[in-house]
């Protein structure tokens, strides 16, 4: 156990520091927040997937009406640049550019549908209710978060290189992947049938109801939770897949 927690932390720590260097890139140059903040609205429509990156914070709320609103210090606004391409919401810091410090820097997004969350190079992702619909695939990486609760049919995460998501609500059909120590924390999420993947340090925790397929190796754990009917495991390299 002593070696699996040790290797799992030198993973980490191997992860974050290329993480650390680019939150240096972002914050230890570039610009200065004034620290008069203000708030822009964005005329974007027809989208129904959100990609934010450069450290950014989106705050995302199921609505009927299409919204995008930037809340940061007003010297900042028009470095965080926001656009549609193939129905998909882009949050991102201008190209060349950097920020240093802010007061504010958070962009609020409303849409009618969700299928799509893609949260990168240490972005955050929060739901500010419980999202719902159909289909929906989340993509965290690169010591990003994503925090949300979710009502879907059918759900896949994937998250890596020291990344989260932390997940509560519920889904019929989840398939759960993580690698290269990052963590699904979805204890609160209650899934029907799951098929679980942890590797490299990772960690995956779930709520099942009926069916576990789980595959945990190189030192990857899958916790779950409830008691479901059928429980298949695979486990290597001093991966675990136990009951919680």
């Amino acid at each position: 156990m002593q070696n699996k927690l040790s290797a799992k932390l030198f993973t980490l720590l191997f992860l974050l520091s290329p993480i650390y260097l680019l939150a240096q890139n972002w914050y230890g140059k570039g610009v200065k927040g004034s620290g008069n903040v203000v708030t822009e609205s964005r005329s974007h429509t027809n989208f129904d997937r959100v990609h934010v990156s450069s450290g950014l914070d989106v705050y995302f709320t199921q609505s009927n009406n299409y919204s995008v609103e930037v809340e940061a210090d007003d010297n900042l606004i028009d470095i965080i640049k926001t656009e549609v391409n193939g129905g998909e919401l882009r949050v991102k810091v201008a190209k060349g550019k950097s920020i240093k410090r802010s007061k504010k820097l958070v962009v609020h997004v409303s849409a009618p549908d969700l299928t799509g969350i893609k949260s990168s190079s240490g972005a955050d992702f929060y739901s500010e209710s419980v999202i719902s619909g159909d289909n929906i695939i989340i993509d965290v990486s690169s010591g990003a978060d994503v925090k949300v609760d979710l009502d879907y049919d059918k759900l896949k995460c994937e998250v890596s290189s020291g990344s989260a998501a932390r997940l509560k609500g519920s889904a019929n059909m989840a398939e759960l992947r993580s690698s290269s120590g990052a963590n699904i924390r979805a204890k609160e999420l209650t899934v029907q049938r799951c098929k679980a993947k942890a590797s490299s340090g990772s960690d995956v925790v779930v709520r099942v109801e009926k069916e576990l397929i789980g595959d945990a190796s190189s030192g990857g754990d899958v916790i779950y939770f409830g008691n479901p009917a059928e429980v298949d495991k695979s486990e290597s390299s001093g991966g675990d897949v136990t009951a919680g």
